[in-house]
């Protein structure tokens, strides 16, 4: 019985993380174009979507098709993270990057070069670790502070 209550728990759980700004979809949903016309019309609705004309709209609706297969082609083709509609399902993923990624010259700071010059820590070497190996980031996090990158460009990060 206890095992029955923590696989229902586990389950709402996981159902209940997948659903936090994402507008859910079913295999349903792609079977015909009404059921597409009507999941997008959804979506809008939960992200107040409004486009400034009809050929925007269109324009959005391609994009927003093109998106979802994408999303569906990588949730049955992997496991271990889900995707879903969220805000972005619109834009195409150039746009998206345009808008999102990368570097923005006008937000950059001052380094405050002109401040005197104090040791506050030094670091005499670095060393790369390897991929999805948390022993070893733990390891050189031990020796000398850490720099991570994450290269984030790629389409499912849209998503």
């Amino acid at each position: 019985m206890v095992l029955l209550l923590l696989s229902l728990s586990a389950l709402s759980f996981s159902t209940f993380t997948r659903d936090l700004s994402i507008v859910g979809y079913s295999p349903d949903d792609l079977t015909s174009m009404d059921k597409l016309i009507e999941l997008f019309e959804s979506w809008r609705a939960k992200h107040d979507k409004i486009y400034e004309s009809i050929e925007e709209k269109l324009l959005r609706f391609e994009v927003f098709k093109d998106n979802l297969k994408h999303i569906d082609e990588t949730n049955k083709r992997v496991s271990n993270y889900w995707l879903g509609l969220n805000e972005f399902a619109d834009l195409s993923h150039e746009e998206f990057k345009n808008k999102y990624l990368g570097l923005k010259p006008d937000f950059l700071g001052t380094c405050e070069d002109k401040k005197e010059e104090s040791e506050m820590v030094t670091i005499n070497g670095y060393r790369d670790v390897p991929k999805n190996d948390e022993l070893s980031l733990l390891k050189a996090l031990a020796d000398q502070p850490i720099s991570v990158a994450i290269e984030a460009s790629g389409r499912d990060f849209q998503f």
